[in-house]
């Protein structure tokens, strides 16, 4: 707002009309400012950031020449257009390579500034999310034991459960998985979609252990690029609150889960019946997980995600859009 300010008051100099200044700042605005932010906000973003060059250089060229066109022409006919401004506009005289040059000026110094603050802020995510990874790492390594005696002990009981109970020896061998990917793949940057989906298919294996009717938990997967990344551990928080609200407190409960990825876009739904609205809606309001799995969305895709959760009557939804590149 400082630099339209500013930028208006070079075209309106040295009138002393107030009324005339903000008028010239209204044209400003409209017929500057609008071609400036579709290139910054909408043409940088969707195609340049993308790398694709050819089509932004094409739609770029085609923004550039009209907004010269339509400046030039309200430069040169504003008098006759607005006849009671009557100031004395710089540029009413000038040439046209003059106000090319003008203009060009005018898209780079707004689009490095764009450049500048994007870096900024993409520089205190990440030392946001730094800093919480550290804390949550620190909470980690108070609550847990000793991964590798856990391990040991976990194949210990496989191998002598093996002997009398097989199913009971593939539960243990799945909960080893479990807590491996936790413990070991979360503390990377990224992951690949396959890893992702596999933990998920334990969890909901495993799960389904836990409750009398293996078909209360139903999962759906259906994906065509498993080499996308994400990271680690935003999707489970997702269907661990389901089972807490949907089953355990719910003994004819439900949950449905949908995991769809296409390109880059992953869609993610999770949906889990609940008896008290009340008490569902206070906590997933205060539950520590949700929150933190928010604010990781915030830190790690911001503008790429849109999350929905919705409370309806006995049914309790997520829907998790990302677009992973």
């Amino acid at each position: 707002m400082l630099f339209w300010l500013l930028f208006s008051f070079f075209h309106y100099y040295p009138r002393q009309n107030i009324v005339d200044y903000f008028i010239i700042l209204g044209l400003c605005l409209v017929f500057y400012g609008i071609p400036v932010y579709i290139n910054n906000l909408f043409l940088i973003n969707r195609f340049l950031l993308k790398r694709h060059y050819l089509a932004y250089a094409i739609l770029f060229s085609m923004l550039f020449g009209l907004t010269i066109l339509e400046t030039f022409y309200v430069n040169q006919r504003a008098i006759k257009i607005l006849p009671f401004l009557s100031y004395t506009n710089p540029f009413t005289s000038t040439s046209l390579s003059f106000h090319i040059f003008h203009v060009t000026l005018l898209f780079s110094f707004l689009a490095l500034g764009k450049f500048m603050s994007d870096t900024f802020q993409t520089q205190r995510n990440m030392e946001l999310l730094q800093q919480e990874r550290l804390e949550n790492e620190l909470e980690s390594l108070k609550a847990q034991i000793n991964p590798h005696f856990l391990f040991n002990a976990l194949n210990t009981i496989y191998g002598m459960a093996r002997r009398t109970d097989q199913k009971t020896g593939n539960a243990i061998l799945t909960l080893s998985d479990i807590l491996r990917h936790n413990l070991y793949e979360s503390n990377e940057s990224y992951i690949s979609m396959e890893k992702e989906i596999q933990s998920i298919k334990q969890y909901v294996s495993f799960s389904q252990l836990r409750v009398h009717q293996q078909d209360a938990i139903s999962l759906y997967v259906e994906s065509n690029n498993d080499t996308q990344r994400i990271r680690p551990l935003l999707l489970l928080p997702f269907i661990e609150n389901a089972i807490k609200h949907g089953l355990e407190k719910h003994p004819d409960g439900w949950i449905k889960v949908l995991l769809k990825l296409n390109g880059d876009e992953l869609v993610f739904e999770c949906t889990n019946s609940f008896l008290n609205n009340a008490v569902i809606k206070a906590t997933a309001d205060k539950g520590i997980g949700l929150k933190n799995v928010k604010r990781r969305l915030e830190l790690c895709y911001p503008g790429r995600h849109d999350l929905q959760i919705k409370n309806d009557h006995n049914r309790f939804s997520v829907l998790l859009k990302i677009k992973l590149s």
